[in-house]
């Protein structure tokens, strides 16, 4: 039996798939930036799943990709050798839940992508946590956010909220793919092709640049944050002072033509 027979027995309609792309694309880079971020660097291993699509049946897959909301083949399109593939169950849905989300995969095709709502995504994972709450606000987040457009991880939770399956408490544009990577709420219905051991003195290597990477983020943020909070307020002192300077030199040319015209 070859993979794509083995998955078909295992994975049915409303299953999620978690994607490890196996050629270190740099597009793929700030999301495994932004999983360490979110969860630390206890997850240095598991930094690779940036992508979640859902299975609707009949081999095929719904997807948020950069041209928009696609259907497209399970086997053409993850099970060519160039990813690591996960299959995530919810534990609790109900079936006629499930049936739910699926008529909202069906129907969103042709649904553009959320590159603003991604953006929001990016940057609330690249604050250090101790300034998350500047970012997880949900005036902020509506402000990014675009109605009728999403991201993958967005698309996949969104359509379990339209079914009444319970996910996350977050907003759907708030939640990432490697949270779906969660024993709690998702049972693992079938791994293929996942990553291969690295050499340990290059793990550690990417593990120490990482580690670096997130120690400087989080002492140069408020660094960065306190910079522009002056300049701010500079820029508000001088408008300030140039409107009052302003007003005064106006007044005072006034004066001057009233004292004129009354000699």
């Amino acid at each position: 039996m070859d993979n794509y027979q083995s998955i078909l027995t295992s994975i049915k309609a409303g299953d999620i798939l978690l994607t490890w792309d196996m050629s270190n694309s740099l597009m793929s880079l700030p999301i495994k930036i932004g999983n360490y971020f979110k969860l630390g660097p206890k997850s240095y291993k598991d930094r690779g799943w940036t992508h979640s699509a859902v299975y609707i049946g009949n081999g095929q897959i719904v997807e948020a990709l950069l041209d928009g909301i696609v259907r497209r083949d399970l086997k053409e399109a993850y099970l060519n050798g160039k990813f690591g593939l996960k299959v995530k169950r919810h534990k609790n849905a109900r079936d006629e839940d499930i049936k739910k989300a699926i008529d909202f995969y069906i129907n969103e095709p042709g649904v553009k992508y959320d590159k603003k709502g991604l953006a929001y995504f990016l940057l609330a994972n690249f604050v250090p946590p101790q300034f998350n709450f500047l970012i997880d606000d949900d005036y902020v987040g509506k402000w990014f956010n675009v109605e009728n457009a999403y991201f993958c991880s967005e698309l996949v939770s969104e359509g379990f909220k339209r079914g009444n399956i319970y996910c996350f408490e977050r907003q759907p544009y708030k939640v990432m793919p490697i949270e779906f990577n969660n024993d709690l709420l998702f049972d693992n219905v079938y791994e293929y092709y996942l990553p291969k051991k690295e050499n340990k003195t290059l793990y550690g290597i990417k593990a120490f640049i990482f580690n670096l990477f997130y120690l400087i983020a989080a002492v140069l943020f408020p660094i960065i944050l306190i910079a522009l909070l002056l300049l701010i307020l500079s820029l508000f002192v001088i408008i300030v002072v140039g409107i009052i300077f302003l007003s005064q030199k106006i007044k005072n040319q006034t004066q001057r033509k009233n004292d004129k015209d009354i000699k």
